[in-house]
């Protein structure tokens, strides 16, 4: 149910005592990872300009799990659910595989297992995958979000274009590196198109 050590160490930038509290008691063991993923988000980040010098990083805001009506935590709920219950099947007890007990820092108030606690759990370890999506959405000119037309040309700014996986407005069931890779092709046809 948990990230492996070192994705959870080095990858994600989990807080040091929550790995203390949760993996840092079965280093040196084997074991798997359940990941329960939410391709489709109801809740929506942000990217904003921290000032005019193009060479400052933006402010990003995911906004996990910020949508009022509790879709996105509710869901990946449903998912915990089917992972715990794969973790009881007779294939994972033949390999010896079981659920990591460890609790997770700030949820020992809830009994283990139960939806509070999970509820909880997923405050505390939710992380992006770093795939995301629509920052510069491609739309008609009607939709006031849309920032680039279907040629990838951002609006009112003169021959500047956006060729990756920010443009696609809505998020993919899948990794972005294809559609991506796809974009920066149709890119440099448009490209080579204009300048022909």
């Amino acid at each position: 149910m948990n990230l492996g050590h070192e994705a959870a160490k080095n990858e994600f930038n989990i807080r040091k005592e929550l790995y203390d509290s949760v993996w840092s008691p079965n280093e040196g063991k084997l074991g798997c990872t359940i990941l329960v993923v939410l391709p489709h988000p109801k809740s929506v980040g942000l990217v904003k300009l921290r000032s005019k010098d193009p060479l400052n990083h933006p402010l990003i805001h995911g906004n996990y799990l910020s949508d009022e009506e509790h879709v996105d935590r509710d869901t990946i709920l449903a998912g915990i659910k089917k992972a715990l219950a794969l973790s009881e099947t007779e294939a994972f007890k033949k390999l010896g595989l079981h659920l990591n007990e460890h609790q997770i820092l700030g949820c020992a108030k809830h009994d283990h297992n139960t939806d509070e606690y999970w509820k909880c759990a997923i405050k505390h370890l939710t992380i992006s995958l770093s795939n995301p999506s629509g920052t510069c959405k491609m739309a008609p000119e009607t939709d006031k979000e849309g920032v680039v037309d279907n040629q990838l040309r951002v609006r009112g700014i003169h021959k500047l274009r956006v060729a990756d996986g920010s443009v696609i407005p809505n998020p993919v069931t899948a990794q972005l590196e294809v559609p991506e890779v796809m974009i920066g092709e149709k890119a440099a046809d448009l490209i080579k198109h204009q300048w022909k």
